[in-house]
């Protein structure tokens, strides 16, 4: 977890997967798709990292399909502005036809995923887990061809990593954000940290970057 910034974490994945991709260091724009189990705080998230400043006593609104905003910051040392494109993901029986829409061919290589869990049903995580990683795995097939797609973890790992042979990355970053952190931090502490170990070791498995956060604590939403 070398970043607490999505933004920054956004923009290093772009334009790393660019300079695998195309050898373009120009990475201005990201793209990022959130995605998830109903009610497990993708909005609230969103609402948080588009403005901080504000409160969060409204209840946001479900998203009905795919929902799309995005930011814009400056970049340090530079004169031009990165825009991040985030789109938001309804739970639907068309997850996978609507997460096309975004996660083009010529977009997904460009892209990040966010995959937000729901810790204040600590039974559901590690099952969604598994489903949303699958989810992403047959997109990722679908979209691009076998051999790019290994290309790309190889780039990522590299031949001689350690635990090369020990994971299966998925061919698009992706971060795990375990959402409402305040209302699972009063669990048993067994039971926390057995959860908190086995959605670490699925991450590391995929090659996925993991953060626990809630926006109605200011110092975890500080990570957002």
């Amino acid at each position: 977890m070398e970043s607490k910034d999505i933004f920054a974490r956004l923009a290093a994945d772009a334009k790393a997967s660019n300079n695998e991709a195309d050898g373009n260091v120009n990475a201005d724009d990201s793209y990022l798709v959130v995605i998830g189990p109903k009610n497990s705080g993708k909005t609230a998230l969103v609402l948080y990292f588009l403005n901080p400043n504000k409160g969060n006593s409204d209840e946001p609104k479900p998203t009905a399909a795919l929902d799309y905003v995005y930011a814009r910051r400056a970049v340090a040392g530079s004169n031009k502005k990165a825009v991040a494109h985030i789109w938001e993901l309804a739970t639907t029986k068309k997850v996978l036809e609507l997460l096309k829409v975004p996660l083009s061919p010529e977009r997904l290589p460009k892209s990040t995923l966010m995959l937000v869990l729901d810790l204040s049903v600590p039974g559901d995580v590690v099952p969604s887990l598994v489903y949303w990683i699958a989810l992403v795995r047959k997109l990722v097939a679908d979209t691009i061809p076998t051999s790019s797609s290994e290309a790309l973890v190889l780039a990522k790992y590299g031949d001689k990593h350690p635990d090369r042979r020990d994971v299966s990355p998925v061919a698009v970053p992706l971060l795990i954000v375990g959402a409402k952190y305040d209302t699972f931090r009063d669990e048993d502490s067994v039971k926390r940290k057995g959860l908190i170990q086995a959605v670490r070791f699925m991450a590391h498995a995929v090659g996925a970057t993991v953060l626990f956060t809630s926006v109605k604590d200011k110092t975890l939403a500080t990570q957002v």
